[in-house]
């Protein structure tokens, strides 16, 4: 297999070179194959692509997008923003972690070093862990390490759904990729040190699920 490097392009400044036609490709060196991972190009959105060193030029799916994974952002946060104070999580939620469970239950779970370093061992769900880190050596037989937030989605492609469960530097690089938002928010402020980012007028609420000191709310991205 070759070795993939991604690209991140604003859309903008590539819309009128991208199509789903060969002959409406990406300007590319030579002997560069390119591959349009399409989620959407209208205004402000990004498009990302997918290099492949001395492969011939692969042709788009025509009239439809080319199959992607659904990347999904998974947390809890306090109205304040709030995600973790000293690698832990300020509250103690026993529906929350249920809700979590539920959810990532056999999918990739994609997470930061600290994350994962949070967590009681043997891990509490069923997810597949993906840790993010240059270094971390696991004796976790069913997990695995990547330098990067795209070599480990690129890693987890042959799946329906990838997990993303933080912490906060993940979440942010994981924003602009992400279709979809499944967020516990705690009705409360605690204080911290972890933050979960700004969501932007780019989502939509989709549902919530509203409770005494809790609400489970869906974001999805506007189109």
């Amino acid at each position: 297999m070759p070795n993939f490097v991604w690209l991140r392009l604003n859309s903008a400044a590539c819309a009128n070179n991208v199509g789903d036609g060969a002959a409406n490709q990406q300007p590319r060196p030579e002997g560069t194959g390119y591959v349009v991972l399409k989620r959407y190009l209208h205004s402000g959105f990004n498009t990302f692509y997918k290099r492949s060193e001395g492969r011939g030029i692969k042709p788009l799916s025509t009239n439809k997008e080319v199959n992607m994974s659904e990347i999904i952002i998974i947390a809890a946060m306090s109205e304040n923003r709030v995600i973790g104070k000293n690698n832990a999580l300020p509250w103690s939620i026993k529906e929350d972690l249920a809700h979590l469970r539920k959810l990532t239950n056999g999918w990739p779970c994609i997470m930061g070093r600290k994350t994962w370093d949070s967590l009681p061992k043997p891990m509490l769900w069923k997810g597949l862990p993906i840790i993010i880190s240059g270094t971390l050596t696991l004796d976790e037989p069913n997990a695995k390490t990547f330098p990067s937030l795209p070599a480990a989605i690129e890693h987890c492609s042959n799946y329906e759904k990838i997990f993303v469960c933080g912490g906060g530097e993940i979440y942010r690089q994981a924003m602009p990729l992400a279709n979809k938002i499944e967020l516990t928010l705690i009705h409360r402020h605690y204080e911290g040190d972890a933050f979960f980012p700004e969501i932007d007028n780019s989502w939509t609420k989709t549902q919530s699920l509203d409770f005494d000191t809790f609400s489970f709310i869906t974001y999805t991205r506007a189109t």
